[in-house]
Order: C-alpha cells, then sequence, then structure tokens
C-alpha cells in the first residue's frame, strides 16, 4: 500500500531587483532567428538602398522601374558575351528543328519578352557601348500542363575577361527574413 500525500498549500517567492530586465531576458529566449528589428547593413547595402530610393520610378502600368546598380568600374572589366551566347543558340536552334511543339513554344516566348520590352534587338552594335547578350537554353516538359517550356537565362556565364553580368553588379543584400521566422510565425496568432 502506498503512502497518501497530504494536501500541502506551498507559497513560492522569487525576488527579482529588476523585471525589465527579466521580461527582456524571457523574449531573447522565445525569439527566433530573423525576428530582430535591428539589421546591420554594410556600406553596400546602404548605397544600393539610397540608389533604389533616387533611381526607382512607376511606368503607366504601376510596375517599379530602376537601374540596378553597378560597381565602379563594371563595364570597362566585361568582357564580349555575343560568341558564347550564339553558340549557345545554335544548340537550342538544332533542339527545336528536331521538335516543331518546342519550336513553337520558343518562339512564341522570346515574341512575347520582346514586346513586354525585356529584350531588344541590337541593329547596330556600338563599339563604344557595353551590349550584354544573356546565354540561355530552354527546358521543355510536355508533361506540365501549366508551363511545359520554360526558359533559363544565365547572367553568371562568364564573358571573354572572365567577369559574368552578375558579378558587376552591386549586392543590396537580403531583404527577405530568414525562411524559418516565416513559416513559424504561425505561433504568434490566435
Amino acid at each position: 500500500m502506498l503512502p497518501q500525500l497530504q494536501n500541502q498549500a506551498n507559497c513560492y517567492f522569487i525576488s527579482e531587483p529588476n523585471l525589465d530586465t527579466t521580461v527582456k531576458k524571457f523574449f531573447e529566449l522565445e525569439s527566433l532567428p530573423g525576428d530582430s528589428r535591428e539589421i546591420t547593413k554594410s556600406e553596400e547595402e546602404i548605397y544600393c538602398e539610397g540608389h533604389f530610393v533616387k533611381i526607382y520610378k512607376r511606368d503607366q502600368t504601376g510596375r517599379i522601374i530602376v537601374q540596378l546598380p553597378l560597381k565602379e568600374n563594371a563595364e570597362s572589366v566585361l568582357g564580349r558575351s555575343k560568341e558564347s551566347a550564339i553558340k549557345r543558340l545554335n544548340g537550342i536552334w538544332n533542339k527545336l528543328n528536331k521538335n516543331n511543339t518546342m519550336e513553337t513554344l520558343y518562339k512564341e516566348f522570346m515574341r512575347e519578352y520582346e514586346n513586354l520590352g525585356h529584350m531588344e534587338e541590337i541593329k547596330n552594335e556600338n563599339m563604344g557601348k557595353v551590349n550584354y547578350y544573356i546565354p540561355h537554353h530552354a527546358i521543355y516538359k510536355p508533361e506540365k500542363t501549366s508551363t511545359s517550356l520554360r526558359i533559363v537565362f544565365d547572367a553568371g556565364a562568364k564573358t571573354t575577361s572572365g567577369v559574368s553580368l552578375n558579378s558587376i553588379f552591386l549586392n543590396g543584400g537580403i531583404i527577405q527574413q530568414i525562411l524559418f521566422s516565416i513559416v513559424s510565425r504561425f505561433r504568434t496568432q490566435k
């Protein structure tokens, strides 16, 4: 037979000299990465943010247009990209010649891309001005119902100088919070 517990009333007292400090420590323990509002920015990130504020504008449809910030002397270090882009394009044409459906979808995509103003034909290549031809390739998956053809642009492809288009842009930093913080935000809702 087990001994029976007697009903006891207990009273505990915690003496804390500063309640504010205790509450602050509690919330620091409970916070997640990315919850902090104090984000330290580098000089480059601060410059990019200022550049955006000064340069951005909206077009008649409401879309934001902004010139991407380049590193200092970026245009002088960027080499030629036309030859490698043409080489990749010839590879795409070989694929397209074997598949009429893929060819039709590719031409439709390129026509729409040009109509939206995302690319333009360079008629007279100006040697004084830097032109960059972005190499790309097509991914065709006929089983996909929404987008069976996807075009992937490769601005990370190196030019004749060994520098890519991506590498001459300034880094504006990450403006989105850490994914874990976003997903776990459910805990703050009732």
